[in-house]
């Protein structure tokens, strides 16, 4: 079914849009001036937007809904999620935040754990071009106002990465178990960074551009790769009732139906851009990176599984360390100047083509 575009015809998401793109422009040019005052000023500005989009904003997310009628029946043994989502919410009960401020509350902490992560972890200057990435991108979106749990693991996986290029390792193992109680499938992008770290580095370049290959012919046409993945993991035994329940709901329930083939062309198209977008500035960053090599493989491999594109989040995330890498061998002012290229360039799918945009604003 093709998605209408109602942000077309909404005021508010066209000005919020053309307010990103104003922000990205005064970046661009205040790029060869950039110092600590500056980047803290825009830090400022973007927090300020992103904080009137919250209070703003009239509708609910797809799963909102769900996480607020959790809350309203917190107790732990009926509590389905994580453990670190468990306590968040036992913070917010505790500051006695009531029912009908409960998803404004998730998205300010959500903003509070991302100012977190650019002013400890991230270098000076690029800040504010981190930031802008952390909060108001295609998956960003999605993000802070849908998958609450996938997005506050993302935080703690950047910082994790973060941490670990900065040698803090202690700090980076235990921020990835902050993630993994968040979202179960931290655990696998945690399992790829520790293969990345103990294998032997593979030609980036090379590899990178036969993935893309195989990444747009999947999504033009289905191969049926999937489908092998659930023929031998269903002949499997599990013990675990926690396996069991993941492998039903992704493999076997009806949300197979939400998988890539369900959209329209201009479904896929969003995707497609960003993730030939993230292919292309990677690969001039990179002459060599399994991290990203394997999460690329890891995202090909199910592609055809239900809800893949959040699969795909978990490369799209990883812009703040692209910007990180690339100010190690360029100047601040190519690096700002690049990226807010870039940032506009993938505006265009949040805009025209975003999913959430629509149900919180219109």
């Amino acid at each position: 079914m093709v998605k209408k575009m109602y942000i077309l015809y909404d005021d508010i998401s066209f000005f919020l849009f053309i307010t990103l793109i104003i922000i990205s422009i005064l970046m661009y040019s205040m790029a060869p001036y950039i110092n600590n005052k500056i980047d803290c000023f825009f830090v400022f500005i973007i927090s300020i937007v992103f904080i009137c989009l919250c209070f703003y904003k009239n509708g609910l997310g797809v799963d909102e809904l769900s996480y607020l009628n959790a809350y309203k029946l917190y107790e732990y043994r009926d509590f389905k999620w994580g453990l670190g989502f468990y306590l968040l919410y036992g913070a917010l009960h505790f500051l006695g935040v009531n029912n009908e401020y409960f998803n404004v509350s998730m998205q300010i902490c959500y903003l509070i754990v991302a100012l977190l992560m650019v002013v400890i972890f991230v270098k000076k200057d690029i800040k504010s071009l981190c930031l802008l990435y952390v909060l108001f991108t295609y998956w960003a979106i999605d993000f802070e106002f849908n998958l609450y749990r996938q997005g506050f693991a993302s935080l703690f996986i950047l910082m994790a990465i973060l941490s670990y290029k900065r040698s803090w390792k202690n700090c980076s193992y235990f921020l990835f178990i902050v993630a993994i109680s968040f979202h179960w499938s931290s655990c696998l992008i945690f399992i790829i960074f520790l293969l990345s770290i103990f294998s032997k580095q593979l030609p980036y370049k090379k590899i990178l551009i036969f993935i893309n290959i195989i990444i747009v012919l999947m999504f033009l046409h289905k191969f049926g790769i999937f489908e092998k993945i659930v023929y031998f993991i269903s002949g499997l035994s599990f013990d675990s009732s926690f396996i069991k329940a993941v492998n039903d709901y992704y493999l076997l329930s009806k949300s197979k139906d939400m998988s890539i083939y369900d959209m329209s062309f201009f479904g896929r198209l969003p995707l497609v851009i960003m993730i030939l977008s993230f292919s292309f500035i990677s690969s001039v960053i990179y002459k060599k990176n399994n991290f990203i090599l394997f999460i690329f493989i890891y995202c090909l491999l199910f592609l055809e599984m239900p809800y893949s594109f959040r699969n795909l989040y978990w490369l799209f995330i990883l812009y703040p360390i692209l910007i990180s890498d690339f100010r190690d061998f360029k100047s601040n002012t190519s690096t700002i100047r690049i990226f807010t290229i870039f940032y506009i360039l993938i505006q265009i799918p949040l805009y025209f083509f975003s999913g959430i945009i629509p149900l919180i604003l219109t």
